[in-house]
């Protein structure tokens, strides 16, 4: 387990510490386009593994951020809800 607060610098180490590790399952809970980006970083490295980018998926089954209700998810606005609760997402 790590936070997705790091610096570029301890990229690096965080990969070898995944090398070593050899996981079969990597899940990166970090907003887009980053997680992407060190996802591709992670595979172009050679870490051979299966990567999940989860985004906040942690923090909703948690309960640490409420999701949207039930219409919302049936109408494709889940994005629209977390924008309305979480402005500053927009700003990151």
């Amino acid at each position: 387990y790590r936070n997705g607060y790091f610096s570029p610098e301890d990229e690096k180490h965080i990969q070898e510490d995944i090398k070593e590790k050899k996981p079969d399952f990597v899940f990166v809970g970090i907003t887009s386009p980053k997680k992407e980006y060190i996802i591709q970083s992670f595979m172009d490295n050679g870490i051979n593994a299966v990567f999940m980018g989860v985004g906040g998926s942690f923090d909703v089954l948690s309960g640490h951020i409420k999701r949207a209700p039930l219409w919302m998810q049936n109408a494709h606005l889940e994005w629209l809800f977390r924008v309305a609760n979480e402005p500053k997402r927009l700003f990151k």
